[in-house]
C-alpha cells in the first residue's frame, strides 16, 4: 500500500525499490569518494582551467593543478607586458597555477550515488559515500623554498653535510681478525610493540605517503560527459557568491562553529577602532576565518595584508584580534572556535601555550600531561601536524618568530598577551605536568 499524499510534496505516484550497496558492488562502495570542488570567484574575467590531477590510491591523496585567470583584455603574447604582469606578484612573481590539495572532513550528513539499472524504473541503486574530501590551496611550494633556503644555510655554515672521506674509503669495512675470523654484531628482533609504535607514528606515516608515486589522470573536456543525467547545467541565479560576507561563509563552512549566524555564542565579538565599521570588521571577520580554513596553519599579518588588499589595515586587525591568538609575532585560530570538544581545546591550548614560551613542544611529554583528558592520541597528533612543523627539536609552530609585529604593534601585542593569561590558567595544571615531566630527564624519548 502506497503511503499517504504529504501536504507539500504532493501526492506519492509510487513507491520503488532501493537497494543499498549491491553485493557486486561492494569493491565500488569502498572506494567512492566525495570530492568538494574548489570554490572560485563568480566574476572571473575567464574560468580556471585544469592542468592535471594526479592521486595516491593507496594513501586517498588527490591534487588539482589550475591555471590563474588572466584578464581578458591584456595582451600577453607581449613580452614586455608578460614580463611585467609575472612580477607583479607580492613576492616578485606571479605563479601561472594553484595547487589544491584533498583534506579530509567530517561529513555533517550522509551522501550517495543512485541510479537505477539500465532498462528499470523501480529499482534504484544506492552507494553511501564513506569519505568526503574537499580541495584547499595548497602550500607546497612555499615549504619547498623553505626547505632549500635551510639546506643553502647549512651548507654554507658548515660546508658540505657530508665530506667525502679522504685517503681509505673503507672506513665502514668490517674488522678482520689475523686468524680469519670476523666480528659480528647481532641485532636483537623487533617487538611487535615496538613495531606497532614505530608504524603509527607521523614520521613512519610521512614516509609511507612520500614513497608512493603519483598517479596521473586524464582530465576529460565537458563533452565526454554528454550522457543522460550527467550533461553539466550551469545555472548563474543558484551560484554561490565569491565574498567574504556572513552568508558566504555560512554556505562554505560546514562546521556549526563557524556559522556566523552564531558568532556571539563562540566568542566572537569585538568593539571598531574609530575608523572602522561593525560591517567592515564583521566581513574582516569572515576573510579571516576562512583563511585560516583554507590553510589550517597560523597565518601572518603581512602576509595576509599583501594577499587582501581590499581589507584596510585596521578591519584585518580587528579581525584577528577576535579571532586569532597572537603566538611569537603569528596568528592562530582559537581553540573556542574550532571543531573540537572542551577537552581537546584544552590540549590545543596547552600546545599553544608550550609554543608561546618555549617555542618547541616534545610530543610524548604533551601527551603525558594531558593523559587525563581521555583525548586519543590521533587527535593530539593531528592538532599538532594542524599547527606545528617537526624538526630535530620536536615540533614547532609552521611559521618563523616574526619579531617585526611586536616592533610595529606593541600595544596590541601587549594587550593580546594578557588576554592569554586566562587561558593560562586554564591549562596551568597540564603546563605544571609537562614541566616537571621526570620521565623527560631519564633518557626516555621526548
Amino acid at each position: 500500500m502506497a503511503p499517504p499524499p504529504t501536504s507539500r510534496r504532493g501526492k506519492v505516484v509510487r513507491s520503488i525499490q532501493v537497494n543499498v550497496v549491491p553485493g557486486s558492488d561492494k569493491s565500488v562502495h569502498d572506494s567512492l569518494t566525495l570530492l568538494s570542488y574548489p570554490l572560485t570567484a563568480r566574476d572571473l574575467d575567464s574560468p580556471l582551467e585544469m592542468n592535471g590531477v594526479r592521486v595516491k590510491p593507496e594513501n586517498k591523496m588527490v591534487e588539482m593543478s589550475m591555471g590563474f585567470p588572466k584578464d581578458r583584455d591584456y595582451d600577453y603574447t607581449d613580452p614586455e607586458k608578460l614580463e611585467r604582469w609575472k612580477s607583479s606578484g607580492s613576492d616578485g612573481e606571479r605563479m601561472d597555477h594553484i595547487l589544491f590539495a584533498s583534506t579530509h572532513i567530517p561529513a555533517v550528513c550522509h551522501y550517495g550515488v543512485c541510479g537505477f539499472p539500465e532498462g528499470s524504473r523501480d529499482i534504484l541503486n544506492l552507494t553511501p559515500l564513506k569519505v568526503s574530501y574537499q580541495m584547499r590551496p595548497s602550500f607546497a611550494h612555499i615549504e619547498k623554498e623553505d626547505e632549500e633556503k635551510q639546506e643553502k644555510l647549512e651548507l654554507t655554515k658548515g660546508g658540505m653535510l657530508n665530506p667525502p672521506q679522504q685517503g681509505n674509503n673503507n672506513n665502514n669495512s668490517t674488522e678482520v681478525d689475523p686468524n680469519g675470523l670476523s666480528k659480528v654484531q647481532l641485532k636483537k628482533k623487533e617487538s611487535e610493540r615496538s613495531m606497532q609504535a614505530r608504524k603509527s607514528s607521523y614520521v613512519y606515516k610521512r614516509k609511507m605517503m612520500d614513497e608512493e608515486a603519483w598517479v596521473e589522470l586524464d582530465i576529460q573536456p565537458n563533452k565526454a560527459l554528454n550522457r543522460e543525467g550527467l550533461d553539466p547545467v550551469r545555472d548563474d541565479d543558484n551560484q554561490i557568491a565569491f565574498d567574504f560576507d556572513s552568508s558566504y561563509m555560512t554556505n562554505l563552512c560546514y562546521l556549526d562553529e563557524l556559522k556566523m549566524d552564531k558568532a556571539r555564542e563562540n566568542g566572537i565579538t569585538f568593539t571598531p577602532a574609530s575608523n572602522t565599521s561593525a560591517e567592515d570588521v564583521q566581513s574582516a571577520i569572515s576573510m579571516v576565518l576562512n583563511s585560516f580554513y583554507t590553510s589550517h596553519s597560523p597565518v601572518n599579518l603581512y602576509v595576509l595584508l599583501a594577499a587582501v588588499r581590499y581589507k584596510s589595515r585596521d578591519d584585518v586587525l580587528e579581525a584577528l584580534k577576535v579571532c586569532g591568538d597572537l603566538i611569537r609575532g603569528n596568528f592562530v585560530l582559537k581553540s573556542k572556535l574550532t571543531q573540537y570538544g572542551p577537552n581537546a581545546q584544552a590540549v590545543r591550548d596547552t600546545i599553544l601555550d608550550i609554543l608561546m614560551d618555549v617555542g618547541v613542544v616534545h610530543r610524548e611529554r604533551l601527551k603525558r600531561a594531558v593523559q587525563v583528558l581521555d583525548i586519543s592520541k590521533d587527535l593530539t597528533d593531528h592538532m599538532l601536524m594542524d599547527i606545528c612543523k617537526q624538526n630535530d627539536e620536536g615540533w614547532v609552530l609552521k611559521l618563523e618568530d616574526d619579531a617585526l609585529f611586536y616592533a610595529d604593534y606593541s600595544d596590541l601585542a601587549k594587550d593580546m598577551d594578557e588576554e592569554w593569561k586566562i587561558n593560562r590558567e586554564r591549562v596551568q595544571m597540564y603546563r605544571e605536568r609537562y614541566d616537571n615531566d621526570v620521565l623527560a630527564f631519564e633518557g626516555v624519548s621526548l
